[in-house]
């Protein structure tokens, strides 16, 4: 059995989760020994938020798109894609942990910045399932859980997921005079990512009629 590279662990695994987070932290607080105020509290927001979109959007669509384009990258992608989740939950708390910063340390700003109570209500329900699945990415909670409930859990909060951070970005749109290119970019990803599993259950549809067909 051949033993891993130094390097090649980091890309794999628990060790590839951990890695990916400590960029992020590690990011975050570089910007806010650049910037110790709310100006850099913002900046950690935002970045950390685009970071667990790129993450969120990658586990999303990994096994996808290895089912329709099989290859060394797409099978690392599926095979990688709790760990990818996981991360992406690490960098979604930090990305709340500088909300909750820039709250306390700018409430009437903030208060200017917030989304409506409603939505805010939509996103805590939306972290309440973030979290669940977070405690049920390790083999022992996930037995604990079981399979079937397991699947319906991380199917439905992965879906919730993706259209929170859908509708975050169209009401941050329609507070803004034009459609900035960022915006344009993450929604493409999120869209892209949605199509990719529409894809797969298409092709399993027709692998599935045409199998049908020859018997």
């Amino acid at each position: 059995m051949t033993t891993p590279s130094y390097y090649g662990k980091w890309q794999e695994g628990w060790y590839l989760c951990a890695s990916l987070t400590t960029v992020v932290v590690a990011v975050a607080l570089a910007i806010w020994f650049d910037q110790p105020d709310v100006a850099g509290i913002r900046n950690i927001a935002v970045f950390s938020a685009r970071c667990a979109l790129v993450l969120f959007c990658t586990a999303f669509a990994a096994s996808a798109l290895q089912a329709l384009w099989p290859a060394p990258l797409t099978h690392w992608l599926k095979r990688n894609r709790r760990y990818l989740a996981v991360a992406f939950a690490m960098a979604h708390t930090v990305h709340l942990s500088a909300v909750i910063a820039f709250a306390i340390a700018a409430p009437a700003l903030f208060d200017t910045a917030k989304p409506p109570f409603a939505f805010s209500i939509l996103g805590a329900i939306g972290y309440l399932f973030m979290y669940a699945m977070l405690a049920t990415s390790f083999d022992r909670t996930a037995a604990w859980l079981g399979k079937r409930p397991w699947q319906v859990l991380h199917r439905v909060g992965s879906y919730y997921l993706w259209s929170m951070f859908l509708s975050a970005f169209t009401i941050y749109t329609l507070h803004r005079p034009t459609v900035e290119l960022h915006v344009i970019l993450c929604v493409s990803l999120l869209l892209i990512a949605y199509a990719l599993r529409v894809a797969v259950r298409v092709k399993r549809s027709q692998l599935k009629v045409q199998s049908t067909a020859t018997h």
